[in-house]
């Protein structure tokens, strides 16, 4: 069983990252299950232009005119990413924005914080057609290198 809260969207942050209202205050959200490149500064990774341009798709396209988001955490209680920002899937209109990200090739399919434990077959499914299509990271555009090694790396750790 999953926990799911519906919560004020405030802004689209960074590829990976929502604010939203929660509990009366405005707190980040780390998309689960994705590692898109970065359009800001300030982690580990640096930004890149194939991250600006997913982040402006994300604004235009998935986020444009949503005032509430549904965000679904993998189990019963509220998760925490590393850096403590609220973990979890986010919803727009019934649409799971975190496959729709990895279904575009804006991401791949990755499990940094344990395998997926909800929504599996779902991201799954979406990496396989945006590699089968070689849609944006699949097909070479992504600016973090060769993915297809970048994943089997991964997936060795």
């Amino acid at each position: 069983m999953s926990l799911r809260r519906s919560c004020p969207l405030l802004g689209v942050v960074d590829t990976d990252t929502l604010q939203v209202e929660w509990e009366g205050q405005p707190r980040p959200v780390r998309l689960m299950d994705v590692d898109p490149e970065l359009a800001r500064p300030g982690g580990a990774k640096q930004p890149t232009e194939f991250g600006r341009r997913a982040l402006r798709w994300a604004k235009e396209v998935v986020f444009k005119d949503a005032a509430e988001v549904v965000v679904e955490f993998p189990g019963e209680e509220v998760a925490y990413s590393n850096s403590g920002k609220l973990l979890g899937y986010v919803f727009v209109g019934g649409e799971n924005a975190n496959a729709r990200l990895v279904r575009e090739g804006w991401s791949p399919c990755f499990n940094k914080y344990g395998n997926p434990r909800i929504h599996r077959a779902e991201m799954e499914q979406a990496e396989q057609w945006a590699r089968y299509e070689g849609r944006g990271v699949w097909g070479g555009r992504g600016g973090r290198g060769d993915y297809h090694a970048l994943k089997a790396y991964w997936s060795l750790r």
